[in-house]
């Protein structure tokens, strides 16, 4: 492996890592009885904006996370925001949708048994 790799491989498990730190942290602070809900669809949005790569240039050399790549298309100009927007909405989508989907289910299958309790 030569230099190029070793410090992208670098960046990416100082990134990784620190992401899950403050994954970890975000979780705790988001962890309610009171905003169920709301609490599955913010780590929802979280996990997805965190961890969602995609590519760095339009030659497909190299990931990085989407989210950093759109921030800096943004504010430099050098590319299209709108490259890494698309699939960065489309996970946060994804994940919010199968997040509900989880949420009601749970939630759901919990109040049938319930009411065949009582009766």
């Amino acid at each position: 492996m030569d230099e190029s790799q070793n410090s992208t491989i670098l960046v990416w498990i100082v990134y990784l890592s620190s992401s899950a730190i403050f994954g970890a942290i975000f979780f705790h602070i988001t962890k309610t009885d009171r905003f169920k809900f709301l609490s599955s669809m913010t780590r929802a949005v979280f996990l997805a904006a965190a961890y969602t790569p995609w590519y760095v240039t339009e030659a497909n050399e190299s990931l990085a996370p989407a989210l950093m790549i759109f921030t800096l298309d943004l504010i430099t100009g050098a590319g299209d925001p709108l490259r890494s927007l698309i699939p960065l909405l489309l996970s946060v989508f994804v994940l919010v949708g199968i997040a509900s989907i989880i949420w009601w289910r749970k939630f759901n299958i919990f109040r049938k048994r319930k009411g065949l309790m009582i009766e």
